[in-house]
C-alpha cells in the first residue's frame, strides 16, 4: 500500500500538472504559529544534505482513479477546495542560516498554476517524468509551497495524484485524501455544496505542541525514557543490527522491497494469535521483525523507533499533516524461548515507553543532546476503518513515497481489509540488497507461522 513510482499501475493518457504558489502582500508576514520540531529538524536535514553536496528528495504521494473523464476546470475546481481545507499545503518555512520561520497563506493568496504536459503512450514514461517532478517541486528549500497535483486524463476514468514534501504530511494523510475527493466529486456532479466535515490546522497542531515542549525540561519522565534507551545505545539513535555494507560517513542511495506479508486471513489469525498471547498487534509485529534480526543477524538485544500518531483530536482525524511521534523500543532476544516471549517483551517495552509521547521525539533528542539521524523505525498503519477503505481496490489507491538517501533500515506494515504488507527501505548497497530482503522473508515466515499455529520457536543463530 505504500510503494514507488514505478511500481504503481499508471496508464497511457493526458498528463496534467498543478503547482500551488503564494501572490499578494501575504506572502511577505511571518506566520507567529511555530514550526513543529519535527518539521524543524526535517528541514535543518534537508539543508545539511545540499551542504554536503547530496540531492536529498524526501516526498510523500497518494494515487487513486476517479470514475470517468474529469475535465481540467471541474479538477483544477477540487484541487482549489483541498487547498482551502488544508492549511499545511499552504504553509510555508524560510530558513535564514540560524533560525527557520512559518509563512502561511490564505487561500485567496494561492493560485494553482496548471500546465498542459502532453499525452503519454506509456505508464512507465509518466512515472518517469513523475519522479522528476516530484522530485524538483516537492524540495522545501527551492519551492514555497513544495506540492504538487497531477491528473492523468482519459475518457473512461482520471488518475489523479498529489505529492508533497515530508514536512507537510504523514504516511496517514495519504489515504484520507481519495476519501475526500470522491465526496467532493461527488457533491460537484450533483451541483450541490460538498457536506464534508471541517478539519483542524496541522499548523495550529504544531504550534500548539512545541508551545507546550518548550516548557519541557531535562528532568521530565518522557526524556527520561530516551535518556536510557540512548543511554543503551551507546549514546545515539540506534541502527538496524546487521551489516548494511556502509563505511562511515558514506551516504548511499536508498533500495527498497514491498511484499504481501499476511494475507486477510492469516491477518486475522495472527491478531488472534496476538490476543492470546496478552499483546496486541503492532508488538507481534515488532516481535517479529526482532526475531528476524536476531536469527539472522545474531543481535541479542534489538533497539528501534515506533512511530505513534497525535491525532488526539477529532478534527485531527481528517487532517492533512505530520501528525506523528516516536517511542523507543528495546527487547531483549538472547533469552527468548519462543515467539510469545519476544512478543510479551515487546508488549512491555512499548508501555514502558508510553511517558515519551507527552514529548516530541526531536524534542527530547534536543534536551538529551543527541543528533537527530534516525537509523531504524518500524511502522504500523492500521487503514481498514479508514474513510472510503471499502473502495480502495476498486480506485486503486495506493501511498507512494521516496525517502532520502542514508544508512538507514525503514520497515512499514501496513494492514488493510486485504491483509498486511511490508514496505522496507534500505541501503542501496551488496550487503543491503542481500541482508535486508532475507530479513523481510524472514519476518513473513515468523507471521505466517505464528498465524497458523499460535507460536513459534526460535531458529539457531549465526556463530
Amino acid at each position: 500500500m505504500i510503494t514507488t513510482l514505478d511500481r504503481y499501475p499508471l496508464r497511457p493518457g493526458l498528463l496534467v500538472e498543478w503547482i500551488p504558489e503564494p501572490v499578494g502582500a501575504a506572502y511577505c508576514v511571518e506566520d507567529v504559529r511555530a514550526p513543529s520540531y519535527l518539521q524543524e529538524e526535517h528541514i535543518r536535514a534537508e539543508v545539511l544534505f545540499r551542504e554536503q553536496g547530496v540531492r536529498a528528495s524526501s516526498w510523500l504521494a497518494t494515487a487513486f482513479d476517479l470514475p470517468g473523464r474529469v475535465e481540467l476546470e471541474a479538477m483544477h475546481s477540487l484541487l482549489c477546495t483541498v487547498l482551502a481545507r488544508h492549511e499545511s499545503l499552504r504553509s510555508e518555512f524560510r530558513f535564514d542560516g540560524v533560525r527557520l520561520a512559518r509563512h502561511t497563506h490564505p487561500s485567496s493568496h494561492v493560485r494553482l498554476r496548471m500546465h498542459v504536459v502532453g499525452e503519454f503512450d506509456s505508464g512507465a514514461r509518466i512515472a518517469s517524468y513523475l519522479e522528476g517532478r516530484f522530485d524538483e517541486a516537492t524540495n522545501p528549500l527551492d519551492n514555497p509551497l513544495p506540492t504538487v497535483f497531477a491528473a492523468i486524463v482519459r475518457p473512461e476514468s482520471t488518475t489523479a495524484l498529489l505529492a508533497s514534501d515530508h514536512s507537510r504530511t504523514d504516511g496517514y494523510s495519504l489515504f484520507l485524501v481519495p476519501h475526500e475527493f470522491a465526496q467532493l466529486r461527488a457533491a460537484q456532479q450533483d451541483g450541490r455544496l460538498y457536506e464534508l466535515a471541517d478539519v483542524d490546522s496541522h499548523v495550529d497542531h504544531s504550534h500548539a505542541e512545541r508551545s507546550r515542549a518548550a516548557a519541557i525540561d531535562a528532568d521530565h519522565r518522557g526524556v527520561l525514557v530516551w535518556k536510557r534507551f540512548l543511554d543503551a545505545c551507546g549514546g545515539a539513535l540506534p541502527e538496524f543490527p546487521v551489516d548494511r555494507g556502509v563505511a562511515d560517513g558514506e551516504v548511499p542511495e536508498w533500495a527498497g522491497l514491498h511484499e504481501t506479508v499476511l494475507s486477510e486471513d492469516d491477518a486475522e489469525a495472527f491478531g488472534v494469535a496476538c490476543k492470546e498471547a496478552g499483546v496486541q498487534f503492532l508488538s507481534g509485529l515488532v516481535a517479529a521483525t526482532a526475531t528476524a534480526a536476531r536469527e539472522i543477524g545474531g543481535s541479542r538485544e534489538f533497539h528501534t523507533t515506533v512511530p505513534v500518531h497525535t491525532r488526539s483530536a477529532r478534527g485531527a482525524e481528517g487532517s492533512l499533516g505530520w501528525y506523528v511521534n516516536s517511542l523507543p523500543i528495546s527487547v531483549r532476544t538472547a533469552d527468548a524461548v519462543d515467539f510469545r516471549t519476544v512478543a510479551t517483551a515487546t508488549h512491555g517495552a512499548l508501555r514502558t515507553a508510553l511517558p515519551a509521547l507527552k514529548v516530541p521525539c526531536s524534542r527530547a533528542w534536543e534536551l538529551t543532546g543527541t543528533f537527530p539521524l534516525l537509523r531504524t523505525m518500524i511502522s504500523f498503519m492500521d487503514l481498514r476503518n479508514t474513510p472510503g477503505s471499502e473502495h480502495w481496490a476498486e480506485w486503486n489507491v495506493s501511498g507512494l513515497g521516496k525517502p532520502p538517501p542514508g544508512d538507514h533500515v525503514f520497515l512499514w506494515f501496513i494492514r488493510t481489509r486485504h491483509g498486511t504488507s511490508l514496505t522496507a527501505v534500505f541501503p542501496d548497497t551488496v550487503a543491503g540488497n542481500e541482508i535486508i530482503p532475507r530479513i523481510a522473508a524472514r519476518i513473513g515466515e515468523v507471521l505466517t507461522t505464528v498465524a497458523a499455529t499460535g507460536n513459534r520457536s526460535p531458529l539457531p543463530v549465526p556463530a
